[in-house]
């Protein structure tokens, strides 16, 4: 009979995979800490901070979106008389920019599109951040804050009033402004 040489499980490979079976649980349990949600001080269930973060790059990313998009329409205007896109499907045909641009990364719906003011609308959904709503509030300002262009409101929403015209000679907050020589420009009358 010839001698055959079986090896035996050795002690180190059960070691190992107990070791990679605790790594695993640690792993599992760290994961569900920081995308788990946690009750707050007042005793309403927050996301996480990882959680909290993702969403709000989501948002960022849905800013970008929007801006890149009403950049190429004004660009699209200025090139067509003044005309905007008539309608979802030729800004997409024209754009040429992927598919996903056109899909909020929030809550994975379609963005709409308003053809008679040339603007994109993000529909409301559950979570929308301030960022997000001020762009739908502002749909005539050329620009917000952070730079990016604005996307027109929902259908019904409430249009902000315009800003209050300055009178000549005054600046931001009614402060008045001295007049620059040679500019062009009467001269203020000091006699005030």
């Amino acid at each position: 009979m010839s001698n055959l040489n079986f090896k035996t499980p050795s002690r180190r490979s059960g070691q190992t995979m107990i070791a990679l079976l605790v790594v695993v649980v640690i792993m599992i349990g760290l994961t569900l800490a920081f995308l788990g949600s946690r009750r707050g001080a007042d005793g309403e269930m927050k996301p996480s901070i990882a959680k909290a973060s993702i969403d709000r790059s989501q948002e960022v990313l849905l800013q970008s979106n929007v801006g890149q998009i009403q950049q190429f329409i004004g660009m699209y205007k200025s090139d067509n008389d003044g005309k905007p896109p008539a309608d979802l499907a030729e800004v997409k045909r024209a754009s040429k920019f992927p598919l996903e641009m056109f899909v909020n990364p929030v809550d994975q719906q379609p963005l709409d599109y308003d053809a008679a003011a040339g603007t994109m609308i993000v529909k409301p959904y559950e979570g929308m951040s301030a960022m997000i709503a001020k762009m739908n509030a502002n749909p005539t300002r050329s620009t917000d804050q952070a730079g990016a262009p604005p996307v027109a409101s929902a259908p019904g929403a409430p249009v902000p009033a315009a800003p209050p015209a300055m009178a000549p000679g005054t600046g931001p907050g009614g402060v008045r402004m001295p007049a620059i020589p040679n500019s062009g420009s009467a001269p203020a009358d000091d006699s005030q």
